[in-house]
């Protein structure tokens, strides 16, 4: 599922560099990412990591953590240090270091702000959105708060991954949970917006999309599906899914049946290209992408927005950047990671 991840984290670039259109959009194409997750999670908790939790979780941890921390102190180093504006009140700044360290809970970050006054307000009133700024804006790393979310996931998943009657029934109470959020709740509600409560459907269809695998892989009638065709197949479906869900973003029961339908196709796209070297790395690209973009988007290149040029040129060197940080970080961890799932 590489060229997904890669067209999803080039989204993101482009939706943070100003630029909307059908098919291409952040918000939910993150959406879909957290679908994906689901899948691996499902994926390596049957599979590698049976009857030992603690190395999954520290798996993960080594995955996620080591890229994260050299990109984050190198923009507080070297191009903004955190805002000041978090020393104002200590609970604010003990809450965005402890998330911005750990990377734990930092979708949180989000549903906080800080008035003039120095007074920590929660965001659950919609013009306090627009007059007070949150406290993931102090850190540089807003697009972090998927991470939080994901991290809310993996902490859980061990209980249930092997359970799939467990997965149906966890995600019946989350597709409610989602359903009264969305007509209950502003957008940019806390728990709306950026929240693991809205969001845990996402993974448990990516989980039962992994359950879908496994029959199909024992369909000698699917061995046959090309790689290349089925990538640019899981691309498209990327693309519409993505645009109906903008079209009709208001409406639960359609985002459902959009992310449902790409739930199903990513089982068959994996089975395609699971042997594929190249797939494979080009999907290792994406988290380290999604790391490094938002500093150059928000940061070193703020002048051009809305311009495709640029969102092309940013997505080039989040790409080099990438590269160079998956064989430095990414490759150096990966032998312990394999220590541990053994």
């Amino acid at each position: 599922m590489g060229w997904i991840r890669l067209f999803l984290a080039a989204s993101v670039v482009v939706a943070h560099n100003g630029i909307r259109v059908p098919g291409v959009e952040g918000h939910l194409a993150v959406l879909a990412f957290f679908v994906i997750s689901g899948f691996y999670m499902g994926l390596v908790l049957n599979e590698r990591y049976v009857g030992n939790t603690l190395g999954f979780y520290v798996a993960r941890f080594l995955r996620l953590w080591p890229s994260y921390i050299i990109v984050f102190l190198a923009v507080l180093m070297f191009v903004s240090p955190m805002d000041h504006i978090i020393y104002t009140n200590y609970t604010a700044a003990i809450l965005v270091w402890l998330s911005s360290l750990t990377m734990l809970f930092y979708q949180t970050l989000s549903w906080f702000g800080l008035e003039q006054s120095g007074d920590l307000v929660f965001l659950n009133i919609n013009h306090l959105n627009d007059g007070v700024s949150a406290l993931i804006n102090a850190t540089h790393m807003q697009q972090m708060w998927s991470v939080g979310v994901e991290l809310c996931f993996y902490i859980v998943a061990p209980m249930f991954a092997r359970k799939p009657k467990a997965i149906m029934f966890l995600l019946l109470i989350a597709l409610g949970v989602f359903i009264y959020i969305k007509n209950a709740l502003f957008f940019h509600h806390p728990l709306d917006h950026r929240s693991a409560v809205s969001s845990f459907w996402l993974f448990l269809l990516g989980m039962l999309s992994y359950y879908l695998w496994r029959r199909i892989k024992e369909n000698k009638r699917f061995d046959g599906l090309s790689p290349i065709t089925m990538s640019f197949f899981g691309v498209a479906v990327s693309i519409v899914c993505i645009a109906v869900a903008w079209q009709f973003f208001n409406n639960p029961y359609a985002i459902i049946l959009c992310y449902s339908f790409f739930a199903v196709s990513i089982a068959f796209v994996f089975n395609a290209t699971k042997k594929s070297k190249v797939d494979r790395w080009i999907g290792e690209l994406s988290y380290p992408i999604y790391l490094i973009h938002w500093p150059i988007v928000s940061i070193l290149i703020t002048g051009h927005r809305g311009s495709w040029v640029w969102s092309f040129i940013i997505i080039g060197l989040s790409m080099i950047a990438s590269v160079l940080l998956n064989f430095v970080i990414d490759r150096s961890v990966e032998q312990y990671r394999r220590t541990i799932a053994s």
